[in-house]
C-alpha cells in the first residue's frame, strides 16, 4: 500500500512497525512510501484437561475443598506472547534489512514488551515506543500517530483540557517544590 505524500515516506528508514495487543501482534514494514503487512500472530490460552481444571468436594452435606488448575492461563499467555514478540522481531529485522523500529503497546505492557526485545535491538533500532492498544487501525493511521510523535518531540499529545489543566498544574508544583519558581 502506498503512503500519502504529507506523512513519513521512510525513505532513509527501512521501519518495522509492531502493533502489540495483550495477546497478539501485527508487524508493518515500511520503505520508500510503501507499507505492507508483513507478519501478524495470536496466542490462544491453552484449554485444560479435566485433571487441571477447577473441581470441589463435598460429602454428607459438608464441603471439605477446592482445587484450581495447575497453571495459570494468564502467566502462560503473557509469556508466551512476550517469547513471540522477541522471536518475530528478530527474524523480520534480519530478514528485511531493518534499521528502524517503531513499538505500538498498551502502556502497561512497554517494560515487558522491551525487555522481549534484545539489548543490541533496544540500543540500535528502536525509535519510538508509542503507549496505545490499536490493533485493528488502518496502517495509515500509525503512520499519523509516528508523525505526530516525531512532530512533538517525543512529548506528551494532550487533547482534553482538563488534561492539560492538570499537567500543567504539576509542572508549576514541581518547579516550586524544586525552588525555581
Amino acid at each position: 500500500m502506498k503512503i500519502s505524500q504529507p506523512l513519513p515516506q521512510f525513505e532513509k528508514e527501512r521501519a518495522i512497525i509492531a502493533v502489540l495487543g495483550r495477546k497478539n501482534g501485527v508487524f508493518y514494514f515500511a520503505h520508500n512510501g510503501i507499507i505492507k503487512k508483513v507478519d501478524q500472530f495470536d496466542v490462544e490460552p491453552k484449554s485444560y484437561s479435566d485433571r487441571e481444571g477447577f473441581f470441589s468436594s463435598s460429602g454428607h452435606g459438608e464441603f471439605f475443598g477446592a482445587g484450581i488448575p495447575l497453571k495459570d492461563l494468564r502467566e502462560y499467555v503473557r509469556a508466551k506472547f512476550l517469547s513471540e514478540i522477541g522471536e518475530r522481531i528478530k527474524h523480520l529485522e534480519k530478514s528485511n534489512k531493518a534499521n528502524a523500529l517503531y513499538i505500538f503497546s498498551p502502556q502497561g505492557l512497554i517494560p515487558l514488551v522491551l525487555g522481549a526485545v534484545s539489548t543490541e535491538q533496544r540500543n540500535k533500532i528502536i525509535k519510538e515506543v508509542i503507549a496505545g492498544n490499536i490493533t485493528k487501525k488502518h496502517p495509515l493511521e500509525l503512520i499519523k500517530k509516528i508523525e505526530a510523535v516525531q512532530k512533538s518531540g517525543g512529548k506528551r499529545i494532550i487533547k482534553s483540557k482538563e488534561a492539560k489543566k492538570i499537567l500543567e498544574k504539576s509542572i508549576r508544583a514541581r518547579k516550586v517544590i524544586k525552588g525555581k519558581d
